[in-house]
C-alpha cells in the first residue's frame, strides 16, 4: 500500500489473495495506523473489487477508484515500489523462492520510507510526520524539537502548510515531464466521422417502410 502524496509504503506479506484477507490487511496495516483515506485506488483484480470489500469502503466512508485496463500508470506509485522492492531483494537472496524474504521487509520498508524521492524532493517519513528519523545519517539541525510554547502549533501548521504546497507542486511538476516525455515517445490515432456511413446506419434502421419521396428526404438530411 501506498500514499500517492507523500509515497509513504506499507508492504504486508499476505497468505493468499482471498477478499478477506485482503480486507483485513487494509484495516489492520492501513486504517488503524493512519486513519480512513478519502479514496483508494487499485487494479481490477478481484482481491479488491468484490462484495465484502465494497462494503469495507462504503462503511468507512472511502471512496474506491480503479485503474483503467491494461494502463497500470494509473497507480504508478504502487507499481513503482513493487518494481524496487523485486530488485532489491533479488539482490539480498540468494535464492528467489527464499521464503526468508519476509525477515528483510521491515528493513527494506524503512530504507525506501527514508530515502528522498525524486518526485516530492522529500522523504515519505518526513512528509508523514514532519520530522527526519532520528537516526546518525540524517543532519539534524536547530536543536531538539520543542514541543510546548504558545506559538509552537502556530509554527508548525504553517510549516505543514508551506511543505505540502512546495510537494505538490513538485508532484505536479514531475507529472507533467512524465506525460510530456510519454506523448513524445507514442504515436497519437486520430479519428474522423465518415458521414456516409452514419447516413447508410440510419437509413438501414429507419426507411423500412417510407416512400421512395420520403427516403430521398431522409438521404438529403444526412
Amino acid at each position: 500500500m501506498t500514499d500517492a502524496f507523500s509515497k509513504l509504503v506499507e508492504p504486508v506479506p499476505i497468505p493468499n489473495k482471498e477478499a478477506k484477507t485482503v480486507a483485513t490487511a487494509i484495516v489492520d496495516t492501513w486504517i488503524c495506523r493512519y486513519a480512513c483515506p478519502k479514496q483508494i485506488v487499485t487494479d481490477r483484480g478481484r482481491e479488491f473489487c468484490n462484495k465484502l470489500t465494497d462494503e469495507l469502503y462504503e462503511k468507512m466512508g472511502v471512496k474506491h477508484l480503479r485503474t483503467s485496463a491494461y494502463h497500470p500508470q494509473t497507480n504508478s506509485s504502487a507499481e513503482s515500489f513493487n518494481r524496487e522492492l523485486i530488485k532489491i531483494m533479488c539482490t539480498l537472496l540468494d535464492d528467489p523462492d527464499d521464503e526468508e524474504w519476509q525477515l528483510f521487509l521491515p528493513a527494506v520498508q524503512f530504507s525506501y520510507n527514508t530515502a528522498v524521492c525524486s518526485a516530492t524532493n522529500s522523504s515519505p517519513f518526513f512528509l508523514m510526520y514532519l520530522w527526519d528519523p532520528n537516526l546518525l545519517y540524517f543532519q539534524i539541525g536547530g536543536g531538539e524539537i520543542k514541543l510546548l510554547g504558545e506559538n509552537w502549533a502556530t509554527d508548525r501548521l504553517d510549516r505543514m502548510k508551506k511543505i505540502y504546497r512546495l510537494t505538490q507542486q513538485r508532484i505536479n511538476a514531475t507529472a507533467a515531464c512524465d506525460a510530456q516525455y510519454y506523448n513524445r515517445n507514442h504515436s497519437h490515432l486520430n479519428f474522423r466521422v465518415v458521414r456516409s456511413s452514419v447516413c447508410e446506419t440510419r437509413l438501414c434502421d429507419v426507411s423500412q417502410g417510407l416512400s421512395k419521396r420520403e427516403r430521398k428526404q431522409l438521404c438529403s438530411e444526412c
